[in-house]
């Protein structure tokens, strides 16, 4: 029932078409009563969306906020949680390969989208870094960073590869539509994971407001 009350909800905040994009980006703390709310809004918008490359778009947001999450867990000494949410982001990695290999076997053309997944994630292989050079980080989320920094080389050959795919389609006269495409998925999943967010929040104010602490819906 929780499933259906959630899809129907994202459905709403989809068609409703509410722009956050110029929103300073915060996340839901996994330490708050709503993060498991927001987690299950995204996986329903994920399912939500049938666009392969907005899909891939979405797990690209969804893997930053892993990111963002583990930072601040491991800053405020919850290693648990932040071990939590680096095997999180890693998941969202490998469904973006797996998205992205899903495409190319079907003959669909997503290089503009790779360009920009693949670009995010060697920007991201810093924060990364800087993760693994902090003291005390326990062995068990250095094991997992260690993982995902041996994909950043071929994270960058990656987005080289996929800007040269890009740049000769648009050279073809093929590109230019490809190319606004990518731009508008960007856009659509950048604002579907600030409306997940903001849909907690929202949850989050309403239970103040009535005394009582939100009902804390689960992972299904």
């Amino acid at each position: 029932m929780k499933k259906i009350v959630i899809a129907t909800t994202v459905s709403f905040l989809l068609v409703a078409g509410v722009v956050y994009a110029n929103e300073e980006k915060e996340i839901v703390s996994p330490e708050s009563e709503l993060y498991e709310t927001v987690r299950i809004i995204e996986e329903t918008t994920i399912e939500l969306t049938k666009d392969t490359g907005e899909k891939t778009l979405l797990e690209d947001q969804y893997a930053e906020q892993r990111l963002l999450e583990a930072e601040e867990m491991f800053a405020v000494g919850n290693e648990e949680a932040g071990e939590k949410s680096l095997e999180d982001y890693s998941e969202h990695i490998e469904k973006i390969e797996r998205n992205i290999t899903k495409a190319k076997d079907s003959g669909k053309d997503l290089s503009e989208v790779e360009s920009i997944v693949y670009e995010n994630m060697e920007k991201r292989s810093e924060n990364l870094v800087a993760l693994l050079e902090q003291e005390d980080l326990p062995d068990q989320a250095k094991a997992g960073i260690t993982k995902a920094l041996a994909n950043k080389e071929k994270a960058k050959q990656r987005a080289e590869e996929a800007r040269n795919r890009a740049g000769a389609g648009r050279d073809n006269n093929n590109g230019g539509n490809a190319q606004g495409k990518a731009e508008q998925a960007k856009q659509k999943g950048q604002e579907r994971a600030e409306q997940a967010r903001q849909q907690g929040r929202d949850r989050a104010e309403q239970g103040k407001g009535n005394g009582n602490k939100p009902e804390n819906a689960g992972r299904p």
